[in-house]
């Protein structure tokens, strides 16, 4: 279910910069010290989140993004 929420829909909407980690790419990127796709809760601890290339969080850290 989480790949087809993020990368996977970008290509069902036809949106070729999106969803990919590469140069030239777009991609909001977040990250957990627990594998979200074996241990459901880990979803609601997320440790780091990027999003449009900054950092809005950082473990307890939380960025604004303006």
């Amino acid at each position: 279910a989480l790949k087809i929420a993020t990368s996977n829909s970008a290509k069902i909407i036809g949106k070729t910069n999106l969803g990919m980690i590469k140069e030239g790419k777009q991609a909001d990127i977040v990250a957990w010290e627990k594998d979200p796709t074996k241990e459901l809760d880990a979803i609601r601890e997320a440790s780091f989140v990027m999003k449009k290339g900054k950092i809005v969080k950082h473990q307890d850290k939380i960025y604004k993004t303006f």
